[in-house]
This record gives structure tokens, C-alpha cells and sequence, in this order.
């Protein structure tokens, strides 16, 4: 080789290397330049040997590494700070700070959860920052309005327990057939938010909609694809966030193999899927002025009167096409997995608590009798005065909150108020599922399934009493909350309340193994599903 090129390159390369080093060594004192509470961190490793021998209980682990924390935070961070830097915290106090008081400094959800989940979500609202977020929040709150509670409780909810689920128990209990109530769940969930979110009754969508055999899995070939790929979409996305860096998981994608391979192919079921959903909802709709999310979000993509400020975010009609596929799967993903998770873990408590279930029936059986299809009232009502099971709900919901953890980015250097420092560019996670296994925010008894905590006088006939939502952040707090928390609570106090005055659910011996005080194991996703399913008779 010619010496000259050598003089060259050499110095060019050792350049490199020693400008690499140094950018690593900046990113490795940044993460150790502070008096944190860093359990299990290695000087150089960081927390990853750590996690990799505990990823597979990673809830539970965090959780007691968070309830040893003096002030339930902690900061963690990859090798060398690479890959990921941040604190996580149990703390009602610093998520009081995070989610209110410095909302402006964490309203980003950073590159690390918006790169592992832009492939199959876009720009859509669980994804979305700055103004592209507050434009989608405003149109989307407008479509949560109670006129639209009691619609959802009374044509669409019942209706649908009247016309698919009931029955499907129904046909079930007289075979003594053996079925996933989760499974069931799920699929409910999705035809409910099809129709409230979408305008789309999928009784017209499809020749064997309206049959409640397609609640279950093998019921409908197109939908058992869809299910399967969207599960699959999301648990994969999820799983970009927990390799140790980035680098990993976008060579798969470069090389299109491994897991990669299997989004990209998951992500274009989930697309031709939800096309047909939109196509459906253009054949069906009879009216400009059709209040669903979709008909709202579809009317701000295509006016043209030069006052749309959505709609001018976009450049070209297939982006705008684009973002409305965003959306559908967006509140695909809040809908479907996170109500049919909470009610999953709310009957397999009430099977493992037999005096608790009898007071729920006790309740829904007061107030009336099966209201489904009953013209002279909406049932919205009538749920809003079961207070005791609004309580084993949200009871349910402390010990596996459909969502167990969320994640922020600090723009700017910050302080929490137990004087944990935040760099710019760290994430800051909170942890609703540690936070509702801390003795010190509900006694001793955290560990236990006990409703009566939420009810005033603590007895099982008072009134709901909630807590402050940076407690209990199960739905968020501050301007990021849940715009479908209400929403939520209707259609699990409806599905709850019609199950329960009709059935006693019945958990079979394989799950039943894992009687109390150990409910069944869970997943480690994006929503708290129980693994494997429970299966009922």
C-alpha cells in the first residue's frame, strides 16, 4: 500500500477513534456525575447485567429495587451511558412534578419510544409532540363529551352485550365449554371501539360479524390474522425499547431478519386491516356530520379552506391517508388491549374472592336487571351508581394497571422534589404498577385485593372515594391524561355488571394452580395481559 495514503488515513482514523472516545467517556461521567440512587449499576456496565438476569421479571424487579429507593427513584443507564440514561421512579411527588407542575420540561416522549413504535404507529396521538400533539388532543377531546358517554353505554355497549357477548356466554355455559376469557375480552373491545371510535358496526363489515362464535378465536379467518399481527406488531415494538442500544434492533431492520423481519410483515396485515376499516367507514357513512373520531379526523385531513391547521401538516393526499391509518391503529391499541386486560384481571379476582364477587352481584342485581336492549333507558345511569364495583375495578387496576409503566424525556436539566437530578435528554419513567405495590401509599395490606379500600367508611356499602391521580396514575395526570378514562369505566362496569348477573365465572384447575395469594403470571408488554390467557368455564 502507498505510504502516502497510509499518512493520510492513519491520522484521519486515530482522529476518529479518539473523538469516540471521548464522546463515550462524556456520555459515561454525565450519567455518573450526579448523587442518584443507583441501585445495581456497574461503573462501566451500568444496570445491564442486572437487567438481563432480571428481564424476565422486569415489573417485579423494578418494583422492589423502587420500594428499597429512599425516595422510591433511582437512576439507570446502559454501558457507558449508551443506549439509555434516566431515572424511574414510585414517587407521587416527582410524578406530581413530571406530569403538572413541570409539564413543559417532559411533554416529549423521546426518540427511544417514539423510534421503537413509529414503524407501526406514525404520527398518531400516542406518539405525537409539540404542536402536531395538542392539535390531535383538541380534536379528540371534543369527541368525549358525555352526550357520547351515554351513547357508548346505551346503543353500543349493551347493545353489543345483547347481541354478541351474552349470548356467546350463553352458548358456552351450556356446553360447559372450556374458553380465553381474555381472548374474548379483546375482541369485544375491538368492536366496541370500531363502532364508537370509527362509525363502523362490523355487523355490516362482515357476512359473519354479527355471530358471537367470532368472539373466539378461529370464529373469523381475516379478524385471527389481524389479532395475531397486532399483538405481534406491538409486543415487538416494545421489545425495541429494552435491547441495551438501539443499534441492535436497527441492523435487524437494515438486514430485514429476526424479529424485524417478522414487524414489517405483522405491520402490513395491520395496515391492509385497518384500509378496509376506512373503506368501510366511506361506504357507510350517511352524514357530513358524523360524530365519530374518525369522521372528525377525516373532515380536519381534507378541508381545504386554507383555516386547517392539521390538515396543513401534511403535504400530499397519501400522507394525509397515512395519518388517518395512524390514528385507527392508535386508539386500536388504547382500546382494544387495555380495557379486556383490566376486565381479564378484575374476573379472575372476583373467582379468587368469592365475598367480594357477592357483593358485586349483590349491587348490580339491586339497581335492575339486564338492561340490554331496554329503549327506556340508557344504563348510563345505573352504572354510575355501582360503587362498588367501580371499586374492585379500580382496585383491580392499582394491582395491574392495563398500562404499567410510562416514559418521558426532560428537555432541559432538571431536579425532582427529592433532589434526584435529570439531565436533558434523559428519559424519566414512572411506574403505576410499583406504585400501586408501595406499603407506603397503601398500608401494609397493598398486596391484597381489598375494594372496601376505595370506599368511604371502608365498608361495602359507601360511596366511591377516588385519589389524587399523581397516587394513582393509572390514567395519567395533567394535560397528558386519558381522554378515554370515563369511556373505560362504562364499558367495564357495563361488561362487568352484565356478566356477573347472569354467570359465575369459573377459573379451570391450570389456572387455578396459581390460586391466591399469586394471581396468574403476567406478560411483560405494553399492557399487563395474563400470560396465557384465562381460561374459564
Amino acid at each position: 500500500m502507498d505510504s502516502s495514503y497510509l499518512h493520510l488515513v492513519l491520522p484521519a482514523a486515530a482522529a476518529a477513534v479518539v473523538v469516540a472516545v471521548v464522546l463515550l467517556l462524556s456520555l459515561w461521567r454525565r450519567c455518573q456525575t450526579t448523587s442518584n440512587h443507583r441501585p445495581q449499576a456497574n461503573p462501566i456496565l451500568g444496570n445491564l447485567v442486572a437487567f438481563l438476569a432480571n428481564g424476565h421479571r422486569f415489573l417485579d424487579w423494578s418494583t422492589g429495587l423502587l420500594a428499597a429507593a429512599p425516595a422510591s427513584t433511582m437512576q439507570v443507564h446502559g454501558p457507558l451511558g449508551l443506549g439509555y440514561c434516566g431515572v424511574a421512579t414510585a414517587s407521587p411527588d416527582a410524578v406530581e412534578h413530571m406530569l403538572r407542575a413541570s409539564f413543559h420540561n417532559y411533554v416529549d416522549k423521546g426518540d427511544r419510544v417514539r423510534d421503537a413504535f413509529a414503524d407501526l404507529l406514525g404520527d398518531g396521538l400516542f406518539l405525537a409532540n409539540g404542536r402536531l400533539w395538542r392539535l390531535q388532543r383538541k380534536l379528540a377531546a371534543s369527541s368525549f363529551s358525555p352526550r357520547l358517554l351515554r351513547l357508548f353505554a346505551g346503543r353500543v355497549v349493551l347493545d353489543q352485550l345483547r347481541r354478541r357477548l351474552l349470548p356467546f356466554f350463553d352458548a358456552a355455559a351450556d356446553a360447559r365449554r372450556v374458553f380465553d376469557l381474555q381472548d374474548v375480552l379483546k375482541r369485544f373491545a375491538f368492536d366496541n371501539i370500531c363502532s364508537v371510535a370509527f362509525g363502523v358496526d362490523r355487523d355490516d363489515s362482515s357476512p359473519s360479524s354479527s355471530s358471537p362464535s367470532r368472539l373466539e378465536s378461529g370464529g373469523d379467518g381475516r379478524d385471527d390474522a389481524f389479532f395475531a399481527a397486532f399483538d405481534d406488531a406491538v409486543d415487538i415494538s416494545f421489545g425495541r425499547i429494552l435491547h441495551p442500544t438501539t443499534l441492535a434492533w436497527k441492523a435487524m431492520k437494515l438486514l430485514d431478519v429476526g424479529s424485524e423481519r417478522r414487524l414489517r410483515q405483522a405491520i402490513g396485515v395491520v395496515d391492509e386491516y385497518v384500509t378496509a376499516i376506512m373503506e368501510s367507514k366511506q361506504r357507510c357513512s350517511d352524514s357530513e356530520e358524523d360524530s365519530d373520531l374518525l369522521s372528525r379526523f377525516t373532515v380536519a385531513m381534507m378541508e381545504e379552506d386554507g383555516g386547517n391547521e392539521l390538515g396543513a401538516m401534511f403535504d400530499s393526499p397519501e400522507a394525509k391517508r397515512r395519518f388517518l391509518r395512524d390514528t385507527v391503529k392508535t386508539f386500536v391499541l388504547a382500546g382494544k388491549d387495555t380495557t379486556s386486560s383490566a376486565l381479564t384481571w378484575l374476573f379472575w379476582f372476583l373467582a379468587a374472592n368469592p365475598e367480594c364477587e357477592r357483593r358485586v352481584y349483590e349491587e348490580v342485581t339491586a339497581l335492575r336487571g339486564d338492561t340490554a336492549g331496554d329503549e327506556r333507558d340508557d344504563g348510563y345511569e345505573e352504572l354510575k351508581r355501582m360503587h362498588y364495583l367501580h371499586a374492585a375495578i379500580t382496585e383491580t387496576m392499582r394491582l395491574y394497571p392495563p398500562v404499567p409503566l410510562a416514559s418521558r424525556v426532560a428537555a432541559a436539566d432538571d431536579v425532582l422534589p427529592d433532589g434526584t437530578v435529570v439531565r436533558a435528554g434523559w428519559f424519566a419513567d414512572y411506574s403505576s404498577y410499583a406504585m400501586g405495590r408501595m406499603p407506603q401509599l397503601w398500608g401494609r395490606d397493598c398486596g391484597e385485593f381489598r375494594p372496601e379500600r376505595w370506599l368511604d367508611g371502608g365498608g361495602g356499602g359507601g360511596r366511591f372515594v377516588a385519589v389524587d391521580a399523581t397516587r394513582y396514575p393509572v390514567f395519567h395526570a395533567g394535560p397528558r391524561s386519558c381522554l378515554g378514562k370515563e369511556m373505560a369505566y362504562v364499558q367495564m362496569k357495563a361488561v362487568a355488571a352484565a356478566v356477573v348477573r347472569r354467570f359465575s365465572v369459573e377459573v379451570v384447575p391450570a389456572a387455578a394452580a396459581n390460586a391466591p395469594p399469586s394471581p396468574p403470571p403476567h406478560e411483560t408488554a405494553v399492557t399487563l395481559r395474563m400470560k396465557g390467557g384465562l381460561r374459564e368455564t
